[in-house]
């Protein structure tokens, strides 16, 4: 490894933390989902949670063995040195992960939720607000739920906020931000592009200070894009806002769109891969799917243009 002496404490830190609300907090699935991500980012980001893991399970394993000995021994090991162990032990580990994450342990520190490929998550904040985040989606939220600042890393999320006319709910969005006024939005973040979709209530969009791009105050039906730094604006019906929306309930929902978008939209999904050959990739579709059953859209557009379909282990290829 040749992490930097800073980036070295930075992991480690971190480490420390993961570590820290793995044994002592309330753990979940998306806590799970989430360290296995970053785990997998790098051999330093495991061989640094490995080594504090192993310094909480071995201090574990001394207080437990403290505990079964018996009354019966030296007096310098009766009832009250033995807690004094215990705390000495504790102690110990408090002291190994805080010189490294002093700053993790001090400040609150973000949760993580994150979603798998095919998978959803509805997260419901103390103030009444809720969140539903789409597949393969990671967002960060400070711990205890309340927070009414989270950031949204990729993927897909469903807001619905609370109104707290004192504290506006801010959407981090790489260099760009929402700030919700009450309201009813969706936001989509891929890697080359990005989009923010009001359903209802009032919201802004934030460009960063450095650039020329003014704040945008958007309206219920209005849509707002980021695709190569650039910025737009557009208008959709109600009725288009809501099909964005149709994978809360499993389906996903085609107005006149190609067969190459189709099946972009349904490999997010997981499953076998839908693979459209050129020359059938420009032809329109309509109708409403199940987004985990890609076999049907493949029968269906068969049936419709008399597409060949040839389904291999792992992919469903279309072609004329």
């Amino acid at each position: 490894m040749t992490e930097a002496p800073s980036e070295t404490t930075e992991i480690s830190a971190q480490a420390a933390d993961w570590v820290q609300r793995r044994h002592f907090w309330t753990w979940s699935d998306a806590d799970q989902a989430a360290l296995d991500v970053w785990l997998a980012q790098s051999m330093a980001h495991r061989v640094a949670f490995w080594r504090f893991n192993a310094t909480v399970l071995r201090t574990e394993r001394v207080i437990a063995l403290r505990a079964s000995v018996p009354e019966q021994m030296p007096f310098w090991r009766r009832r009250g040195w033995n807690m004094t162990l215990r705390a000495v032990a504790a102690l110990i580990v408090a002291v190994s992960i805080g010189a490294v994450a002093q700053t993790f342990i001090v400040k609150p520190t973000a949760r993580v939720f994150a979603t798998t490929v095919g998978g959803r998550e509805v997260i419901r904040l103390n103030d009444g607000s809720t969140i539903e985040l789409n597949t393969d989606t990671v967002l960060k939220i400070s711990p205890g739920g309340s927070a009414r600042d989270v950031i949204l890393e990729k993927g897909e999320a469903y807001f619905q906020i609370k109104h707290d006319a004192a504290r506006p709910f801010v959407v981090t969005l790489g260099e760009h931000k929402v700030v919700d006024l009450g309201t009813r939005f969706l936001i989509r973040k891929e890697k080359d592009q990005l989009q923010v979709s009001l359903l209802e209530g009032r919201a802004r969009f934030d460009a960063p200070m450095s650039k020329d791009t003014p704040s945008i105050d958007m309206r219920p039906g209005d849509v707002v894009s980021v695709k190569n730094g650039s910025v737009s604006v557009s208008r959709k019906a109600d009725a288009v806002l809501s099909s964005q929306l149709s994978w809360r309930n499993g389906v996903i929902v085609f107005d006149s769109t190609q067969l190459s978008a189709a099946a972009a939209e349904f490999n997010r999904y997981g499953g076998k891969t839908l693979v459209i050959a050129d020359g059938a990739a420009g032809l329109k579709i309509e109708g409403t799917f199940q987004l985990n059953n890609v076999e049907a859209f493949a029968d269906a557009v068969h049936v419709a243009f008399g597409l060949r379909v040839e389904e291999r282990v792992n992919e469903i290829r279309i072609s004329r």
